[in-house]
């Protein structure tokens, strides 16, 4: 007998004598997949087939039906005995797929003439060609014959055969859901294919075996998910092919639900399309190639989301019906998937689509933080089409404008609302307008931005869960700012979905969040912020890319306010200045004076007395009767600030004139009295004050405030902390603990420069040599393989913080170059640079470019260069008054940092390097000679001595460092060295200079040398 091989499942007629070797015929149409042995569904096929005569196997392509007929024949013609006891049965099969009707039916009599027994044979047929009714009737008819003769057939056919299948209701059939991949069988598929264990494969595949396939690829690394994506893109493109030629409703639910990628079968009702139940069963039974869930009706797509086949797969659905693009827009904006929906616009929409949208839906976008989308949809408008435009898109244009700051286009968007009032019942939903309406009180304070009043029938049913919670949110800011609390409720947690692109971000909820962290931090005093800290720096650069500048200032500020009242180090000291420019810009007076006060309490933390005091005294200033929250604020933070700033005698005088005799009016009028006691080391009328007016210092709202004043106050305010009960201490104490996340001790200022470190992950140091670490790790020097390269770095760095213009550094760095071939030189090195620092396409942007200039990125680089200025800035911009020992520490910082001179190139132009090598030298020399004078005013000769030895051995030719070198030896009894110092001194004066000392220097020699004291090291 002759038998036929398939080369697809679309028809193969290649004719050569079976063998039981498959691998010797097999084309194999899906890979190594083919030989994956399925004795399972063979046995119960074969078994079911030879009971009823009769069997179908009905899926779409993919499902591997080829592989189960293969495997079929196989094991029929290798068994010794059938089931039914008798000799192995001869097998024929024909691919009937490319053949007309009449074709199958020839081939079909021809494999029962050849058959040797014809009445034990078992006919297998691939594919069942197109057929008309007659044709299907003739091919019933002639199964049934062959049925009679005791031939068994099985016949592998998609879903369009599905009437032949009815009409053979004596049949046995077997559906797609049967040849999917079962977990008790799945072993055999990961061995054969080296699946990856660590693959998620019934959400990647569903179990479709052409797709558990593809998941070989993935796993060994050819093609990853592009190659999954490919055999997803084909599934569908197969399936959307075949519902198309068969008509009927599937043929324009299927391109639509890939259209949807996810979603719920109710979301279609939404506008206006009913699923009927045996469609949707039919779906489920036929077609099982998306995730469905029966209990809620939801559906999602197979396939990477972004990947590039089903982009494209879609791209054409929306080219061939674009019916179905306006309808699954329609249907994510209704379902508030805007992401989705603009996704799709974008791709597929024109510019006058896209207005069309965003007017049909103008709160959507704004809510979603999609303000910029309507933005650019408008801006490609002329004057003419401007003026022309749907009210709806004057609204989103409206909400947009206010969420991005532009309060001059939502003033002009107001305008043409109130011009054109008459039409915005007609156009605009009744729930919409009341979400704008609940808008304009979030910028209540703006001027200019108001609305028209409509009709009261309008706005009757308006309110829905949007406009509420928009409501709230501005009557709890309101109250937050008034009274310092507020009945914060159905307050949503940040969502890191939402922040990190996994899930749409819903602007409601950001605002609610960010209301709820104000309150934790400002009433509750919460210390446990990390996870919430990371949450708000990436909600602010998501929100600042999206151009939502004044939210995103707010979660700058939120994120300060927390971090100020946790204790933690201060990592941007402008977010509450910005903030202020926004309340500013908005006329709102209250935000502006509460981020007023918090910027003086932040200028305390970073040792700015004068600027903390200064900001009390404008909000004092400003701040009306009604505004008594902020203004306890402010009198605590200038009591705070004048205590820091003033000498002992100076708080002793003002704590003499103290009437102690009444109790305090309020919390803020009780702790300053304390604190200016404490201050003065009046214990006694200190601890009298305390009990006097114990219930109010202990008031449970102001304790954050005060914790924070305590921590700042030092050593001044250790009096009065010693009165604090022992079980309410951890108020108003900072611990230091891994659980908070570090915090102020007792006595210690917030140290600013370990803030710096937190945010780099490059750290280039020079002094002392040229050396880059990234994560901890050193870069060798087997990567700076380009000098110039490492030249560049170092420059760069040098100017953190600023961009540096290409043909400053073509100059320095080639200066006998000419400048085209500077340039390229520049270019040459500039990719080095990248390649050495490990810069990559979505990685951390180490080196930036912008226009002319180039820079490194300070969120991401660290140098002990910025920290040499910050640490020289502490110290030389010390306030008098305040207690020596953090400028001290800053001194020892200092030393330890600058190891040696900085890094000067031996090729290029090094003027620059020269330059700002001898500033580093005279600064670090400036500041040792500020800590040798404090560390000498507080007798800590230790200390001195230490700083007296790193400045005289980086300048001992300055004759400021000679002097209080000379003091110090001569405190510590060694007036001998003195006089070998001062000789040498003027030995160099007369040699090289000739030139004499300095009058104080003279003065200082003579006293030290007149003086007979000598003081022991503390």
């Amino acid at each position: 007998m002759a038998e036929f091989d398939e080369a697809s499942e679309q028809g193969w007629m290649v004719e050569r004598p079976f063998s039981s070797d498959m691998g010797s015929f097999v084309d194999e149409p899906m890979g190594a997949a083919m030989f994956v042995d399925r004795a399972r569904i063979v046995r119960r096929l074969i078994e079911a087939a030879t009971s009823a005569g009769i069997a179908f196997v009905c899926a779409p392509k993919g499902f591997g039906k080829t592989a189960i007929l293969l495997q079929c024949a196989a094991s029929i013609r290798t068994s010794s005995t059938t089931y039914s006891g008798k000799p192995a049965r001869s097998v024929a099969l024909i691919g009937g797929a490319s053949l007309s009707a009449p074709d199958l039916f020839e081939r079909m009599e021809q494999a029962r003439m050849d058959c040797e027994h014809p009445e034990g044979a078992v006919l297998l047929i691939d594919g069942v060609p197109a057929c008309t009714d007659s044709e299907a009737e003739q091919f019933i008819r002639r199964m049934r014959t062959y049925r009679e003769h005791s031939m068994t057939i099985i016949v592998a056919c998609t879903p369009p055969a599905r009437p032949i299948i009815n009409a053979v209701g004596d049949s046995y059939k077997m559906s797609a859901a049967t040849l999917k991949v079962q977990p008790a069988e799945y072993a055999k598929w990961a061995k054969a294919l080296v699946i990856s264990p660590t693959l998620d494969v019934y959400q990647l595949t569903l179990g479709i075996p052409a797709l558990v396939s593809a998941l070989g690829s993935l796993a060994a690394g050819e093609g990853g998910d592009e190659h999954l994506d490919c055999a997803v893109a084909d599934l569908y493109s197969e399936v959307l092919a075949e519902v198309a030629r068969i008509g009927g409703s599937l043929s324009r639910l299927m391109p639509l639900l890939i259209l949807l990628e996810a979603g719920r079968i109710a979301d279609l009702e939404r506008v206006g399309m009913r699923v009927a139940g045996p469609v949707l069963r039919r779906l489920i039974r036929e077609y099982p190639v998306f995730h469905f869930d029966e209990d809620d009706q939801s559906f999602s797509c197979l396939g990477t989301h972004a990947g590039v086949p089903m982009r494209v797969l879609r791209s054409t659905i929306c080219a061939d019906h674009p019916e179905l693009l306006t309808k699954a827009i329609r249907i994510h904006l209704s379902a508030n998937r805007v992401d989705a929906a603009i996704e799709l616009m974008e791709q597929s929409c024109t510019a006058d689509q896209i207005l069309e949208m965003v007017g049909s839906y103008p709160v959507a976008f704004t809510l979603a933080g999609r303000s910029s989308f309507v933005r650019t949809a408008v801006a490609i408008l002329d004057a003419e089409a401007a003026a022309q435009i749907d009210v709806g898109v004057i609204a989103a244009l409206y909400l947009s404008s206010l969420s991005s700051g532009d309060y001059r286009l939502a003033r002009s968007a107001a305008r043409m609302l109130c011009r054109r009032a008459s039409e915005i019942e007609e156009s605009i939903d009744p729930k919409d307008w009341a979400c704008v309406l609940a808008a304009r009180q979030l910028w209540a304070s703006c001027t200019g931005i108001d609305l028209p009043e409509l009709s009261g029938d309008y706005l009757r049913h308006a309110i829905d869960d949007r406009a509420r919670l928009l409501l709230e949110h501005a009557r709890s800011e309101r109250e937050l700012l008034a009274q310092g609390s507020a009945d914060v409720r159905d307050v949503p947690a940040l969502s890191a979905a939402q922040i990190t692109g996994q899930a749409q971000l819903n602007l409601i909820d950001v605002l609610s969040a960010l209301d709820g962290l104000v309150q934790t931090s400002i009433v509750a005093g919460e210390l446990a912020i990390r996870d919430d800290d990371r949450l708000l720096s990436d909600l602010t650069r998501v929100l600042t890319t999206r151009k939502l500048a004044p939210i995103a200032a707010r979660a700058r500020a939120v994120a300060s306010l927390r971090r100020l009242f946790a204790g933690m180090p201060v990592v941007d000291e402008r977010a509450f200045c910005d903030m202020i420019t926004v309340a500013v810009r908005e006329s709102d007076l209250e935000m502006q004076l509460f981020f007023m006060v918090a910027d003086g309490w932040q200028s305390l933390a970073v040792n700015q007395l004068v600027n903390g005091r200064f900001r009390a005294q404008q909000v004092l200033r400003l701040a009306a009767s009604e505004h008594s929250f902020i203004r306890r604020w402010a009198e605590l933070l200038e009591r705070t600030a004048i205590v820091l700033n003033s000498s002992r005698v100076t708080l002793r005088e003002e704590a003499e004139s103290l009437n102690l005799s009444h109790l305090a009016d309020d919390p803020a009028e009780a702790w300053c009295v304390a604190l200016q006691l404490s201050a003065a080391r009046f214990d006694s009328d200190l601890s009298a004050w305390f009990s006097l007016n114990r219930a109010t210092l202990l008031d449970e709202g102001f304790r954050p405030v005060v914790r924070l004043a305590l921590a700042l106050a030092a050593a001044r305010s250790a009096a009065l902390r010693r009165l604090i009960p022992t079980d309410l201490a951890a108020s108003y104490l900072f611990q230091t603990d891994e659980e908070t996340g570090g915090s102020l001790p007792s006595g210690a200022n917030i140290d600013l420069v370990s803030g710096i470190v937190e945010i780099g992950q490059l750290e280039i140091k020079l002094f002392g040599g040229f050396q880059i670490s990234r994560n901890g790790h050193h870069l060798t020097s087997r990567i700076w393989h380009r000098k110039k390269a490492g030249i560049l770095a170092a420059r760069l760095t040098l100017s953190l913080g600023a961009f540096v213009g290409r043909h400053v550094l073509s100059q320095e760095l080639w200066p006998s170059a000419d400048m085209r071939h500077a340039r390229q030189s520049l270019y040459t090195a500039t990719s080095a640079l990248r390649a050495a620092l490990g810069q990559v396409k979505g990685g951390p942007q180490y080196l930036l470019t912008q226009g002319e200039g180039m820079a490194l990125n300070t969120n991401y680089v660290y140098s002990d260069t910025a920290e040499f200025d910050v640490l020289a800035r502490e110290i030389l911009l010390q306030r008098t008054g305040s207690t020596p020992r953090p400028v001290l520490d800053a001194c020892l910082k200092l030393e330890q940092l600058y190891q040696a001179p900085l890094y000067v190139p031996g090729t290029a132009d090094i003027t620059f390097f020269t330059r700002m090598r001898d500033s580093y030298a005279s600064r670090f020399a400036d500041c040792m000679v500020r800590g040798m004078e404090l560390a000498f005013e507080d007798e800590d000769l230790v200390v001195a001595s230490w700083l007296a030895e790193a400045a005289f051995k980086l300048a001992p030719r300055r004759e400021d460092v000679l002097r209080w070198v000379m003091r110090i030896l001569s405190e510590t009894g060694r007036k001998r060295e003195v006089v070998d110092l001062y000789s040498a001194h003027l030995q160099y004066l007369e040699r090289d200079l000739h030139h004499e000392p300095d009058r104080e220097t003279v003065r200082v020699y003579e006293q030290v040398m007149s003086s007979g004291g000598l003081r022991a090291f503390q």
